[in-house]
């Protein structure tokens, strides 16, 4: 499948593992410099290996831990460095405690809200100054997730409403959950 994504710089936030490897290949697969944002080296290291087997046109893992700003800026600062910019964001990292929602402590709620909505307010605000020329951004929600999808949802519209420029397109790829 020709997506039109050769040469194009392609971050994958939790790229080290299931749901985040997969694109990240399939990334690779379609020719993209592939970066995995991964706060496990090693796994995202593995990734890239995988990645450049088949058929990246380069890849690498930069630690990032996307509830800290200032390691997401870093990380977009050696992306737009080492590539000159960045086309493609997967926000894809998420996790959740596996218990139902009313078993869990506020202090569980505050962590999955650090990293499933700060983790994603994070990594969109910091790729934004140079993404406003047409780039796309992708929102990659995950039913484990359902607790904050208003929130994420929220959050794309407005940073397509927030001057990112004409012909930039945002995409929230969560997906529907009927109860």
């Amino acid at each position: 499948m020709n997506l039109n994504l050769s040469g194009k710089s392609v971050i994958v936030t939790g790229g080290g593992s299931n749901i985040g490897r997969a694109i990240g290949l399939a990334f690779a697969r379609e020719g993209a410099h592939l970066t995995v944002a991964e706060i496990d080296a090693g796994q995202g290291a593995k990734v890239v290996a995988e990645a450049q087997q088949g058929g990246a046109a380069s890849a690498m893992v930069v630690p990032t831990d996307v509830t800290r700003w200032e390691s997401v800026q870093a990380m977009v600062k050696e992306v737009e460095g080492r590539l000159g910019r960045v086309d493609v964001l997967v926000n894809n990292v998420g996790w959740t405690y596996d218990r139902l929602f009313v078993e869990k402590e506020r202090a569980e709620w505050e962590k999955e809200i650090q990293l499933n909505l700060w983790g994603m307010i994070n990594c969109t605000r910091a790729v934004l100054d140079g993404i406003t020329d047409a780039r796309e951004i992708f929102e990659q929600g995950r039913a484990d997730r359902v607790e904050l999808r208003g929130a994420v949802q929220d959050d794309t519209g407005n940073a397509a409403g927030g001057g990112i420029g004409d012909g930039a397109e945002i995409h929230d790829r969560s997906p529907q959950i009927i109860v």
